[in-house]
């Protein structure tokens, strides 16, 4: 391979972590909810909703890999697709759970300016997606959101159901 062909390679390389840095896997007419590319990776986690979601009307996915190249989407149908989330909102935590064959994934914002009446300046924001073989153990994988995510989980409020209700 030539010289100027590998400088080619090695600059688009360099590039992708940037430009995956400004997509989501929503598409227009979508609301996003949550989208960040992963720290050390160039996968995008991203929560879509339809623009009329409700609690009976609309649709919400998870969509997770690459920029054009999906991995793992859930549900992978959008019909009653409230009823297979739940939402939890403690102290400055936002967070979406569901339930895929064994795992339980749970998309988090975290926001302890918001927390601690913003004593910390500018508040603490980043998002993390965890995935766990039994809910809240603390075993399994976390990653940490390169940057704080793009949307806001607040217009879930009522839609999907309450997260307490998964606590042992």
């Amino acid at each position: 391979m030539s010289r100027p062909m590998m400088n080619r390679i090695i600059f688009v390389l360099c590039l992708l972590p940037m430009i995956a840095e400004g997509q989501t896997h929503c598409i227009r007419g979508e609301k996003v909810l949550f989208s960040c590319r992963l720290s050390r990776s160039s996968k995008i986690a991203s929560v879509c909703a339809s623009a009329d979601l409700t609690k009976t009307e609309g649709y919400l996915q998870y969509r997770f890999g690459i920029p054009g190249k999906l991995e793992f989407v859930y549900p992978p149908t959008k019909a009653a697709t409230q009823d297979q989330f739940y939402w939890r909102a403690p102290r400055g935590i936002h967070e979406l759970i569901f339930q895929s064959g064994d795992y339980y994934y749970t998309i988090s914002t975290y926001n302890f300016g918001e927390e601690f009446g913003d004593e910390i300046p500018g508040g603490s924001h980043f998002g993390i997606i965890t995935v766990e073989k039994q809910w809240g153990s603390g075993r399994g994988w976390s990653r940490k959101c390169a940057t704080y995510p793009k949307g806001s989980f607040e217009s879930l409020v009522g839609i999907p159901k309450d997260g307490d209700d998964l606590l042992p």
